[in-house]
């Protein structure tokens, strides 16, 4: 995957500090690691794919990556933003399965998989530039036109 470099925006910190006046500080650091893993799915299939998505970027409202991807395919752009996503769900059921086993853990993972779904199932919304939004567009510009691909997504998001 190659080096990966991490930046914060200046306003992920205020946002961390309102959690941690509201005595939110684990909550917060668990959405944040599962924002990152997320993350790291987009990169680990970009990379396999070829490509490189080699920085992150923490923002208040969540996570974001970026890097070298130009001229991918829109079967790998696919891929690629199924990559979060996925790697969220996985490890969501993962602990889920976890509970079946140590039910005692339950008290332990219950904000890690509330985070993972969460996160998946939001950025499974066809809004651009989520990863849903992102989805339908490299499904569509599969089907027609980028933009013709491109207009309809924006007219998905607005609905």
């Amino acid at each position: 995957m190659g080096k990966l470099k991490l930046t914060i925006h200046p306003l992920f910190f205020i946002f961390g500090l309102y959690f941690a006046i509201l005595g939110k500080v684990f909550s917060f650091l668990i959405f944040t690691l599962t924002a990152i893993i997320h993350e790291l799915g987009h990169a680990f299939i970009s990379d396999r794919l070829g490509y490189t998505l080699n920085r992150i970027v923490l923002m208040p409202y969540g996570a974001l990556i970026s890097g070298d991807i130009e001229n991918i395919s829109y079967k790998d752009e696919l891929l690629v933003a199924l990559g979060g996503p996925f790697i969220n769900a996985v490890i969501g059921v993962f602990f889920v399965a976890v509970w079946w086993f140590f039910p005692d853990a339950y008290a332990y993972t219950d904000t890690a998989v509330f985070a993972c779904f969460s996160l998946a199932v939001i950025n499974l919304i066809p809004a651009y530039p989520l990863d849903g939004g992102r989805i339908l567009l490299a499904t569509l510009s599969l089907i027609v036109s980028r933009k013709t691909a491109l207009k309809i997504t924006k007219w998905v998001a607005v609905v």
